[in-house]
């Protein structure tokens, strides 16, 4: 069992390193990751407003249930601060705020920022999230392909990956917001048979790594396999639960069968086990557990506590001050020598689901 006073000891500070990301930004954003070695003196990265979008939603999680900590206020100013920052078509850009370098729209980060814009909706029901909201998914929706997939403004331009799973499931979501789900489903049907169509008969997927033909780190694989049971928790739809099942159990059998999870793996399930991608450890834990909660077969939720309690020793340490590393070791393959505020998100995630129970 995961020792839940001590969880409830990192994730206070773990909140409280999330906050100072956004005090370091001067409150515009979250920045992107800490690091003495690889940010300079002052340590801190530019914000990410990627990752900034789907972190007001843990924090409005965390304000809900540990009820200590008046929050509000700061996902409102995010919120609005993500608002200010789009481009006139919907989009957002890709890579860090400083203010943006690039001029490249991104698909993913406009997908993952859809859900700052929806929290902030739901903390003050103010029309101008649904607004941009409407403007964004319309722009993710017109920048497909014939085919229903997305080949333009991805990583470094490359082909569609499996991971954008988890930008359907945002849109799907939003659609609800604005009252179109229905709709919406529909003109996303041939864009989820795409990406289903990615899936293996081995249960991987077609590039679900951020470059294709090349090994996969957990944490991608996590967001392809995420997207997809939010999608079919949203839609039901039989065919994605067979994609699921097939691939988590696969996932499963490999994970029993070598004793440990790898920080990355290539299409035959080849594992680089030389480190762990933190990140992907944490969200695959979280999607082994949701997956329980839905099939109700305990073997999932004990894998999921079972992952966890690995790398719980490594993160909780003191002299992190509630950073949650890249890698272990430190200076392993997946963000070497940082503490990304995503680490940070995905903790907090599955202890506060964990400590539900």
């Amino acid at each position: 069992m995961v020792d839940k006073a001590a969880l409830r000891v990192q994730l206070e500070a773990t909140y409280e390193w999330l906050i100072r990301s956004f005090e370091q930004t001067g409150w515009q954003g979250s920045a992107h990751s800490y690091s003495y070695w690889l940010n300079g003196n002052a340590g801190w990265a530019e914000a990410y407003p990627e990752t900034t979008g789907y972190i007001l939603e843990t924090l409005q999680q965390y304000q809900e249930q540990m009820g200590s900590k008046p929050i509000c206020e700061l996902i409102i100013q995010q919120a609005n601060w993500l608002t200010t920052i789009a481009q006139t078509n919907g989009s957002y850009l890709s890579g860090r705020y400083q203010p943006y370098l690039s001029k490249q729209p991104s698909i993913f980060n406009s997908g993952q920022i859809l859900f700052g814009l929806m929290t902030g909706y739901k903390m003050n029901k103010d029309q101008k999230y649904l607004t941009q909201i409407q403007k964004t998914v319309s722009w993710l929706l017109d920048a497909r392909e014939k085919d229903g997939s997305w080949t333009q403004w991805g990583w470094r331009n490359s082909s569609s990956p499996a991971y954008y799973s988890r930008v359907i499931w945002p849109i799907l979501l939003s659609s609800q917001l604005l009252g179109q789900f229905q709709d919406i489903k529909q003109v996303l049907a041939p864009t989820i048979i795409f990406y289903r169509q990615l899936l293996l008969p081995n249960g991987t997927f077609e590039h679900w790594g951020f470059e294709k033909d090349k090994s996969a780190f957990t944490h991608t694989i996590a967001y392809t396999l995420r997207g997809w049971l939010e999608i079919y928790r949203l839609t039901k739809d039989p065919n994605i639960y067979h994609l699921l099942q097939h691939s988590l159990q696969s996932l499963m059998q490999r994970i029993r069968k070598e004793g440990r999870l790898a920080g990355a793996y290539d299409n035959d399930w080849q594992g680089d086990f030389s480190f762990i991608c933190v990140t992907g450890h944490l969200q695959l834990s979280i999607v082994f557990y949701l997956w329980y909660e839905m099939v109700e077969d305990e073997s999932y939720r004990a894998l999921s506590i079972s992952l966890f309690q690995q790398i719980f020793p490594y993160i909780s340490s003191k002299r992190h001050r509630g950073g949650i590393q890249g890698s272990i070791p430190f200076y392993g393959k997946y963000n070497p020598l940082r503490y990304p505020n995503w680490a940070a998100k995905f903790f907090m995630d599955y202890g506060l689901m964990v400590l539900k129970e």
